[in-house]
């Protein structure tokens, strides 16, 4: 039977991999290359998605130290449904979806 755990932190960090991706898949694709630095057309739409899988990302690291500070629990037994565990995992996954919503509204509404 395979650990809970694997599952928890293969899930968290996929997610995590594909909210940074996500971030630099928009700079690279709606980037004004005529203009110096990052110009994303000025959508608020992008700005929004940005901050969201930012965020996405960010719950992604405290979902990782949670299920970390679950596996060094020593009076307990871990618990990988733990809501410590859940909480930010739930966060990270909603907020992701959000950000891939954001982005998706940008370019049909472009």
């Amino acid at each position: 039977m395979a650990d809970p755990f694997e599952f928890a932190e293969g899930m968290v960090k996929q997610a995590l991999t594909l909210a940074t991706g996500s971030i630099g898949g928009i700079v690279a694709l709606f980037d004004d290359d005529k203009t110096a630095g990052v110009q994303l057309a000025g959508s608020p739409l992008l700005f929004w998605a940005i901050g969201v899988l930012a965020l996405s990302a960010v719950a992604g690291i405290l979902s990782l130290g949670a299920l970390t500070a679950e596996l060094a629990r020593k009076n307990q037994v871990a618990n990988a449904n733990a809501k410590g565990v859940r909480f930010p995992a739930v966060v990270q996954m909603l907020t992701f979806a959000a950000g891939v919503v954001l982005v998706a509204a940008e370019v049909v509404l472009r």
